[in-house]
């Protein structure tokens, strides 16, 4: 109940504070494009790692055009991990922005593209933050 009512009145709101223009629609590639551009790659760079070329061109697109939500494969997403040195911290800002992903695909057909960004952007620091604490938790 109360998650339909967050989602009803932040669809209400206007996104004024960032120009939809300006909005990199797949919270996942905008996050993967962050942790790769953190180790001087880009994109096409997943190329080297056994990406599809197909792939990467539908994760960029995803960036610009709020239609579709590709995410790498878990079989990709291995042999990221395995190939690209990455913290435990990169490991679960990509999990936190997978899920946050799938949420504002399924947002997406319910209400405006603007609300479902934001609302999926939300969840997406929420569960960033948790999972961080929980591994910090888990180390102690």
């Amino acid at each position: 109940m109360f998650l339909l009512y967050a989602v009803k009145k932040i669809d209400e709101v206007e996104l004024s504070a960032m120009p939809v223009q300006d909005i990199r629609w797949n919270i996942f590639a905008a996050t993967l494009q962050d942790i790769l551009s953190h180790h001087n790659l880009h994109l096409w760079s997943l190329k080297s790692f056994g990406i599809h070329p197909q792939q990467i061109t539908r994760l960029q697109k995803s960036l610009k055009t709020p239609q579709h939500f590709p995410l790498l494969s878990p079989v990709d997403m291995e042999r990221l991990t395995l190939e690209l040195p990455l913290s435990s911290d990169e490991i679960i800002r990509l999990r936190a922005a997978m899920l946050a992903t799938a949420i504002e695909r399924m947002l997406f057909d319910r209400i405006s593209a603007e609300g479902a960004y934001a609302v999926a952007y939300e969840i997406f620091q929420m569960l960033n933050q948790t999972l961080q604490a929980r591994d910090v938790a888990a180390v102690r």
